[in-house]
């Protein structure tokens, strides 16, 4: 993922060398922790009290997840990010 950063760029400058990797590092380090989490809800042990407690939790995480990964992505596009009726159905 970074090295396709690297190839583009955000205000003149490269992404990976601007604010906007900072928010591409916190959202890396959010997917390994839901990825960990749903690693974690195949343990027994973990599972006991609420079995589908970390599953579920897991889903919720991911939805959210990919809900503000588009709102940022949405963000960074700018007017370009906009979408009328007249273009989808063209």
């Amino acid at each position: 993922m970074i090295e396709e950063l690297s190839k583009l760029e955000h205000d003149g400058e490269a992404c990976c060398r601007s604010v906007v990797r900072d928010d591409l590092v916190g959202f890396i380090m959010e997917a390994k922790a839901i990825s960990l989490t749903g690693r974690r809800s195949g343990i027994p042990a973990l599972t006991s009290d609420y079995p589908m407690g970390l599953a579920l939790s897991v889903k919720y995480r991911g939805t959210e997840y990919e809900r503000r990964m588009k709102q940022y992505t949405a963000s960074k596009q700018g007017a370009q990010s906009a979408c009328t009726l007249a273009m989808l159905t063209r």
